[in-house]
């Protein structure tokens, strides 16, 4: 697994990338997230009034679309209805589901993010359970005669009134 620890911060002012609005890249876009290593794509698209952006598919993770300014629609290859899309708002898109942007009256400017192809999810934390309290086993520290507890599992007799320990 890569280590991103030692990567810088970067900073990209989408806004200005917006008002330039021309184009740069082969597929229309204008700006994709630079860099390697990173375990993330993110493409800035613009889309002028009424075009529509073809039909993708995030086939191996999750995506999420963030519609920075402008309206439009999300139509998806699972038959629900387009979703209207409006300026500052997200919408999350299940690994496989295949989509198209078209853009409304305003234009549209959004932002697609999802994890990079054939990158592996980064291993989930196990789950800790907290069994709280003292092991049941402790009963064999206690001395049968006097109640006082053993210093140590490795104790044979009561460190109080020397009498026997249970075995254990």
């Amino acid at each position: 697994m890569r280590d991103d620890r030692s990567a810088t911060p970067e900073l990209f002012r989408l806004s200005d990338m917006i008002e330039q609005g021309a184009p740069d890249l082969a597929d229309g876009s204008l700006w994709r997230l630079p860099g390697d290593p990173r375990r993330l794509d993110a493409t800035l698209h613009r889309l002028p009034p009424a075009q529509a952006l073809d039909e993708r598919t995030d086939a191996g993770s999750d995506a999420l679309l963030i519609v920075l300014e402008g309206d439009g629609h999300l139509v998806t290859t699972d038959g629900a209805a387009p979703r209207k899309l409006r300026s500052v708002s997200a919408a999350w898109l299940p690994p496989g589901l295949g989509y198209r942007l078209r853009a409304g009256a305003r234009g549209l400017a959004c932002v697609r993010v999802c994890a990079r192809p054939g990158d592996p999810a980064p291993p989930r934390a196990a789950a800790v359970r907290d069994e709280g309290g003292e092991p049941a086993c402790m009963l064999a520290l206690v001395c049968p005669e006097c109640g006082r507890m053993a210093p140590g599992s490795d104790a044979r007799f009561c460190w109080r009134c020397g009498s026997p320990l249970p075995d254990h």
